[in-house]
């Protein structure tokens, strides 16, 4: 319940973040560029950075939020199932590492 609840929250943080990236890019596209070419190389620069900051922050809690929710869904599925499949793989390892270990003896 804990993976849902975060992921749930860290997609509505990346929709909300959407919208502020959304409205500094438009505020940006609202101004016009100097005409010095040092001015408009560091105005620019500026745009770059900034816009691109917040879409990586963006990204970052929508792909988080994403992961939890599905982290959430698999481990929904294993209680309604009763087999953790984690765990499965797990064990299937650690046999795999064994039988390689007794191959090398």
């Amino acid at each position: 319940m804990q993976a849902f609840t975060g992921g749930v929250t860290g997609l509505g943080i990346a929709f909300v973040l959407y919208g502020f990236t959304q409205t500094v890019v438009g505020a940006f596209d609202g101004k016009p560029v100097p005409e010095s070419y040092q001015a408009r190389q560091i105005t620019i620069t500026v745009r770059t950075i900034v816009s691109g900051l917040a879409y990586l922050a963006t990204f970052v809690y929508a792909a988080n939020g994403t992961g939890l929710v599905a982290l959430a869904a698999q481990k929904w599925l294993d209680k309604l199932t009763g087999v953790d499949l984690i765990d499965e793989q797990a064990a299937k390892w650690e046999e795999e590492k064994k039988a390689q270990e007794e191959g090398e003896k």
